[in-house]
C-alpha cells in the first residue's frame, strides 16, 4: 500500500532562479554558487539549486519573488531580477526543526506563511522577513495550506482535520472534522466562498466557508 510521506515529495528544480548559499540569512548581493547564464528563448533564465530537498514553491502575486520551504526546516525568498538574468536571495529563516512542509503568500501578497511537520504555522512579513506571528496550529504535521479571502487562511493536518484563521486577530476562526486522512490540497471558490478540499482517502470535499459546514462529499475517486 502506498503510504504518504509529505516530507519525502521535494521539487528538483524551479525555473527562474541561481544556486544559494544557505548560510547567508539575509542579504541584498547574489548568492553563491554557478550561474550560468541561458540566452536561448525557450530556456529558463537560471536554476535554483538547495542542499537539501525543496518540499514546496510558491510565486508572488504581483513582484519577482519565489519562497522555497525546505525539509530542513528553513524558508527562503529570492527575488528574480529578469534584466540581469539572476536572482538574488532577500532573506533566510528556519522556523522549524522538522520539516517546513508548505509556503504561501498573502493574496496582497505583503505576508508569507509556511506550515512545519510539528503543527506550526508561521507568518512573516515579506519585505523584512520579520515574523508576524505563529501559533501551534495542529497537534499533527500540516500537509496544505491555503488563502481564503483576504482576511483569513486555512490549514489542514495528516489527520484530515481543517482549520481556518482571521490574520486581522491572529486567532482560529473554525475547525472542520470531515476527513480521516491528511488534507493534500485545498482550492477556494472565491465567487461562491466554498472551499474544495482533497484528501489521502481520495475522496473531494465542498465546504461552506461562510456556514463553517459540509456542503457535498464525493466518493472515494481512486
Amino acid at each position: 500500500m502506498f503510504m504518504h510521506n509529505p516530507d519525502a515529495e521535494f521539487l528538483e528544480s524551479i525555473e527562474e532562479a541561481t544556486t544559494l548559499n544557505p548560510d547567508d540569512k539575509h542579504g541584498d548581493e547574489s548568492v553563491d554558487g554557478d550561474f550560468q547564464e541561458t540566452m536561448e528563448e525557450n530556456d529558463p533564465l537560471a536554476t535554483l539549486l538547495f542542499r537539501q530537498p525543496v518540499l514546496c514553491t510558491k510565486t508572488h502575486p504581483s513582484a519577482n519573488l519565489i519562497a522555497s520551504s525546505l525539509i530542513t526546516g528553513e524558508l527562503f525568498l529570492h527575488e528574480i531580477v529578469k534584466d540581469e538574468r539572476k536572482v538574488v536571495q532577500k532573506w533566510r529563516t528556519e522556523p522549524f526543526a522538522m520539516s517546513a512542509r508548505n509556503t504561501m503568500f498573502s493574496l496582497e501578497g505583503k505576508s508569507v506563511y509556511t506550515g512545519g511537520a510539528n503543527g506550526m504555522y508561521f507568518q512573516y512579513d515579506v519585505e523584512t522577513g520579520k515574523e508576524a506571528w505563529s501559533t501551534q496550529a495542529h497537534e499533527s504535521g500540516i500537509s496544505a495550506i491555503g488563502n481564503l479571502g483576504k482576511n483569513m487562511t486555512v490549514t489542514g493536518d495528516d489527520e484530515g482535520v481543517i482549520r481556518g484563521w482571521d490574520t486581522r486577530t491572529s486567532t482560529q476562526a473554525f475547525e472542520i472534522k470531515e476527513h480521516t486522512d491528511y488534507i493534500s490540497q485545498f482550492y477556494h471558490a472565491y465567487d461562491k466562498n466554498m472551499l474544495l478540499t482533497a484528501t489521502g482517502e481520495g475522496t473531494l470535499g465542498i465546504f461552506d466557508v461562510r456556514k463553517r459546514a459540509l456542503h457535498a462529499m464525493s466518493d472515494n475517486v481512486e
